[in-house]
């Protein structure tokens, strides 16, 4: 879900959005089912949104999961003793902070995130230092301010010393990242080679936002660095920030972490695993371990590279996996990594989950479900809900009633925590028409588009309804088998509706009634 944020959400949904394109998040308490939603295509990968989190759409399903679940066992392969010291590695968040909970087997969310670190150092007993690589939001936007202040606030909450800063972050403004930075306690943002193109301002960036953080780890000094690659050389989308080169900072950071003269010294290593391994040869015995950038979500895995005796490893994106590095100061190797799924053999935590029930609310109250841009329909067609539809569709009509996709919005209504159907991410799904003129607005203004109905995926329909003779106006609305099941995937996607398979759900919502 890369993005070019250089580029406003506003623009790209100009730019990008076809009035017809359409999906379908899963309804709710009937299951997955057939759907589909013109706005949520363009918009669910453009505007500012928090991650789907509604309710789990099928409970009998979910907990006949939870009952067959069986994780694997973790650290088998580990030594024996407890280690010296223990490291969790998280980074590029992209905004992820919960699972929206559609789909049984979901990964990652930071509730459960402070159930690994509570599970480390309460059941295994280990002291345990957390770091971020940095990307804690994956676009720009007006609500991701919003989520960085919330994400920062989760972690700081978790214990975490040292968070990097990556250039997603810095998509809402240097200014606004070093606002948070000061408003930041134990927590501290690093990264060694950003430069501002005020003089002034860069002294109190870097006084900021220094290159590294020291800590006590039980009875094992810690020295975190962070540093961006040049591979990030042009690709700020702040102008009045750039990257100095690697080769250039990490000879000064060399000297500021040789100078703690830590046990294990750690780098945040905002660049890619080749950069990393470049610098490794480089600087032979500088850093412990650096934590790289993944190239995908799903790209992490169990090998880790080590160059000498420097581990290199990454933990994916999305903050579905962690990584756990355990840290022996008289065995060699010294370190042991393991990937850690973040799945539900992990409780989530109270703590992290009023923080999100925050954000949510904060989400309402600021009204970002109102402020998403309007894209015109052609040929001043508008939206005119089912009820109209089903003045002539009757069969069609009486079938969606009954079904999920019609009660959509209502299971955001009763999501947990309250306030999700004011929540951009999950209306894109749950509502029709949303992100376009006359579309759903929000459940106060447009109350009678709310769920999934039928215009979301045969497109809006008043010259079809004002004109149902014109041949022009009903092959507009006609779909093809095809056309049907690419609109159904993008909202019952593999991040949201991980279980869908659209041969099982179609024949349920079928419907080639012609009155």
């Amino acid at each position: 879900m890369e993005r070019d944020t250089a580029v406003s959400d506003d623009e790209k949904v100009a730019k990008s959005a076809s009035p017809f394109v359409c999906g379908l998040l899963l309804g709710g308490a009937v299951g997955a089912t057939f759907a589909g939603f013109a706005a949520a295509l363009v918009i669910a990968a453009t505007i500012e949104f928090a991650r789907r989190p509604a309710v789990v759409a099928d409970v009998a399903e979910h907990d006949a999961e939870k009952e067959a679940f069986a994780p694997a066992p973790l650290f088998l392969e580990w030594p024996e003793q407890k280690p010296d010291a223990a490291f969790l590695l998280t980074g590029e968040l992209h905004g992820y902070l919960r699972p929206c909970g559609c789909s049984p087997g979901q990964q990652g969310g930071l509730p459960r995130l402070g159930g690994v670190l509570e599970f480390l150092a309460n059941e295994k007993g280990w002291d345990v230092l957390p770091v971020d690589l940095g990307d804690l939001i994956g676009k720009s936007g007006r609500l991701e301010p919003l989520r960085y202040v919330y994400a920062l606030e989760s972690l700081q909450r978790l214990g975490y010393p040292a968070i990097g800063v990556g250039t997603k972050d810095l998509g809402q403004s240097v200014d606004e990242v070093l606002g948070q930075a000061l408003n930041l306690d134990q927590t501290k943002l690093l990264q060694g080679n950003l430069v501002h193109k005020d003089a002034d301002f860069n002294m109190i960036l870097e006084e900021t936002i220094p290159s590294v953080k020291v800590e006590q780890v039980g009875e094992t000094k810690v020295a975190v660095a962070s540093l961006m690659g040049d591979s990030q050389v042009g690709k700020l989308p702040d102008p009045s920030v750039s990257v100095r080169p690697t080769k250039e900072a990490v000879n000064k950071l060399a000297e500021s972490v040789k100078a703690e003269m830590a046990d294990v010294n750690i780098l945040l290593g905002y660049m890619t695993e080749k950069e990393a391994e470049t610098l490794a040869k480089d600087h032979p015995g500088l850093f412990s371990l650096i934590l790289c950038k993944s190239e995908s979500e799903d790209s992490a895995t169990q090998e880790a590279t080590w160059v000498g005796d420097t581990l290199i490893t990454w933990v994916g994106q999305k903050g579905k996996s962690v990584g756990v590095v355990g840290y022996w100061k008289d065995l060699d190797p010294k370190l042991h990594f393991e990937l850690v799924p973040l799945d539900q053999r992990f409780a989530e935590i109270d703590s992290m989950n009023e923080i999100y029930a925050r954000f949510v609310e904060a989400i309402k109250d600021g009204g970002y479900v109102e402020q998403v841009a309007r894209v015109p329909l052609p040929d001043g067609n508008e939206f005119v809900g089912a009820e109209r539809c089903g003045k002539c569709h009757t069969k069609a009509y009486d079938h969606w009633k009954k079904m999920g996709h019609a009660h959509a919005l209502e299971t955001l209504t009763k999501a947990v925590p309250a306030g999700q159907d004011y929540n951009p991410e999950c209306v894109s799904c749950h509502t029709t028409g949303y992100g376009y003129e006359s579309g759903f607005v929000s459940i106060d203004i447009t109350p009678k588009l709310g769920g999934n109905q039928c215009e979301n995926c045969h497109g809006a329909g008043k010259l079809h309804s004002d004109h149902p003779k014109d041949p022009k106006y009903h092959a507009d609305m006609r779909l093809s088998r095809f056309t049907v099941e690419a609109k159904c995937i993008k909202c019952h996607d593999t991040e949201n509706s991980i279980h869908f398979n659209f041969e099982k759900y179609w024949p349920k919502v079928a419907h080639p009634w012609r009155d």
